[in-house]
């Protein structure tokens, strides 16, 4: 149990950087967009690939969370059936 605690919260931990480099993203995107006219096709595609790489890794850290919650759940329940007299 300790051990997916653990996870747990080592997921939340990347998900909340993954927020902040996604807003680092959007911010340096919004940056470049205001000077549209001088912006290369290059560094809006290369901004976008992040975006797109650090949203990849946002869905993979949620999935991974929830395969934490239902080993935590599975392993809680079989605490409770080996404590529960029969």
């Amino acid at each position: 149990m300790a051990r997916e605690d653990w996870v747990a919260s080592e997921l939340r931990f990347g998900r909340a950087l993954s927020f902040v480099v996604l807003f680092v993203i959007v911010f340096m995107t919004s940056h470049v967009m205001r000077h549209f006219a001088t912006a290369s096709a290059g560094a809006l595609l290369a901004l976008a690939a992040a975006a797109a790489w650090v949203c990849g890794v946002l869905a993979w850290n949620v999935l991974l969370l929830r395969r934490s919650a239902r080993r935590r759940q599975r392993l809680e329940s079989y605490a409770t059936r080996l404590e529960s007299p029969r």
